[in-house]
């Protein structure tokens, strides 16, 4: 089964943006629609306990404790935001303008489509023997624009290569060893789909030696992939 697209951000900068409009919003609509100055007084409170927090984890400051708290901070002030949300902006429903404003949907009955993944994501090769090769999908960005629970499962593309390039009749083989060194993906063949970014890739005996290339594409659903990854290679242990 697919996973829902949040309308909160994974990116916690872009969380605290959205709890400050949501405070905003509260001081010049909350009487309007009801809302008691409670839920805005604790709405403020969360979110500079979620900057203070965020700002120790990221600062020099930062470690396993100062994390944790960080952890614990978010949580609590995503709790409250998906509160008021629920509990106040449905019942009654505020209109479409008023949605928009502080970066919600608009209510427009039409499922909303999927957008293709955008991050692109790279393989770090953590061992290899004896033709078996363990490695781990990262992100190539510092700040991936994508939550990993958007994301859900990985095109694996590879291409093997004989020293100095395959042949001809080797290129038109069921394997299509490669000519070249690819540029991008593009080049390369579908291996597999996988949902776990710790995984494995196993090699015949005769093409120890020669140098695989690989690279993969995010993927939320049958159609929707993301970009190219850079070409991974290595030599087959």
């Amino acid at each position: 089964m697919g996973h829902v697209l949040d309308w909160l951000s994974p990116i916690r900068g872009k969380i605290i943006e959205m709890a400050h409009i949501f405070i905003a919003f509260l001081e010049l609509n909350g009487l309007r629609l009801g809302i008691p100055t409670a839920e805005n007084d604790v709405l403020e409170a969360d979110t500079l306990a979620a900057e203070t927090a965020l700002t120790a984890a990221t600062g020099s400051a930062r470690g396993p404790t100062n994390t944790a708290l960080c952890n614990t901070a978010f949580k609590k002030l995503k709790k409250k935001m998906r509160f008021i949300k629920e509990r106040y902006f449905t019942v009654p429903p505020l209109t479409n303008d008023e949605l928009v404003s502080m970066g919600l949907k608009r209510k427009d009955g039409i499922p909303t489509k999927k957008e293709p993944p955008q991050g692109m994501f790279t393989a770090r090769v953590l061992s290899s023997l004896n033709g078996l090769v363990k490695y781990i999908i990262e992100s190539v960005e510092e700040d991936p624009p994508d939550a990993s629970d958007l994301i859900e499962g990985f095109d694996v593309y590879r291409g093997i290569m004989p020293q100095g390039g395959a042949t001809l009749e080797q290129a038109a083989g069921p394997k299509h060893y490669l000519r070249d060194m690819p540029v991008t993906g593009s080049g390369l063949q579908l291996l597999e789909t996988v949902s776990k970014k710790r995984n494995r890739m196993a090699f015949d005996a005769e093409d120890r030696g020669m140098t695989a290339c690989i690279s993969f594409r995010a993927k939320n659903g049958k159609e929707n992939r993301g970009p190219w990854g850079p070409v991974v290679s290595f030599i087959i242990p």
